[in-house]
């Protein structure tokens, strides 16, 4: 699949040549052509030094010491938005390089493409269920869903140009991991979806992050905690008001039993006009 609608990017640390090589021949194998993002390396990057970062707002929303790692990986995926938009293209696929694909990958993006307008991001990845709500279908086993609850996972995902301008505009400076701030679609007025079941897994390599940083004590996270539930509170609020996708999830869930009862009245024997008996005058 090589429509000039999308770009593919493969962000790979310049060490990873086996996880490159990979990658690689699954694409090729999906017919897919793309372009390797050289990923920012984390071990090169320190903490208080870098302008894009911000020690105070990542302490105090995600409670730990920050990952040098955390922060290449979330420059990495801010660089290959600013690579899309320099492009003509109308959407990304956006991998990272330890991505197990399925083989209808190509299918699903043909899904999304044709349901453009209904998602701005679309997790082809993820690691909950996050309470998913089927909204349309964008392949033969794939439905494209919105998430009632918390969901996480940079691993592979579509973006439009919409969502990477707002996210360029609105992320920095980090003050959580990419993959944890990218989803409050309440505060950057876009639609986050996902395709369901993730047609992306991994499990291919150990992660390039390696550990993340130490928690902090429990009292030093109660400003977490607190910006934790607001967070998930503005969440449900706005599924709930705003962007009611369990009212759509209804909607799509019921509409083939009411096309299949149309379709039995459309049907149905019209019955006889009745004949009346002619009276002479």
């Amino acid at each position: 699949m090589n429509s000039p609608s999308w770009r593919c990017f493969v962000i790979n640390l310049d060490r990873s040549t086996a996880r490159l090589a990979r990658m690689t021949d699954q694409l090729a194998g999906l017919g897919i052509g793309f372009e390797r993002f050289a990923a920012i390396d984390g071990r090169g990057i320190d903490p208080d030094a870098t302008a894009q970062f911000c020690r105070a707002g990542y302490e105090r929303r995600h409670g730990k010491e920050p990952s040098p790692c955390e922060i290449g990986c979330f420059l990495s995926h801010i660089a290959v938005m600013r690579q899309f938009l320099a492009s003509d293209a109308a959407f990304a696929l956006v991998l990272e390089d330890d991505a197990v694909l399925a083989a209808d990958l190509p299918e699903v993006l043909q899904g999304l493409e044709g349901t453009a307008g209904e998602w701005n991001i679309a997790l082809l990845y993820g690691n909950y269920p996050g309470l998913a709500q089927p909204l349309a279908r964008v392949g033969r086993h794939h439905r494209l869903a919105g998430f009632l609850a918390r969901q996480t996972g940079g691993v592979a995902y579509a973006i439009d140009r919409r969502a990477a301008q707002i996210y360029l505009r609105e992320l920095l400076p980090m003050t959580l991991p990419f993959d944890v701030d990218f989803d409050r679609a309440w505060d950057f007025d876009i639609r986050f979806r996902g395709v369901v079941p993730f047609p992306v897994t991994t499990g291919a390599f150990a992660s390039d992050i390696g550990v993340t940083g130490r928690k902090f004590p429990w009292y030093r996270r109660l400003p977490t905690y607190a910006a934790r539930g607001l967070c998930e509170l503005k969440r449900y609020r706005h599924y709930l008001l705003h962007d009611p996708i369990w009212l759509k999830s209804w909607c799509f869930r019921l509409a083939p039993l009411w096309r299949r009862a149309h379709g039995m009245a459309l049907l149905a024997p019209r019955p006889e006009p009745q004949q009346f008996a002619q009276i002479d005058p």
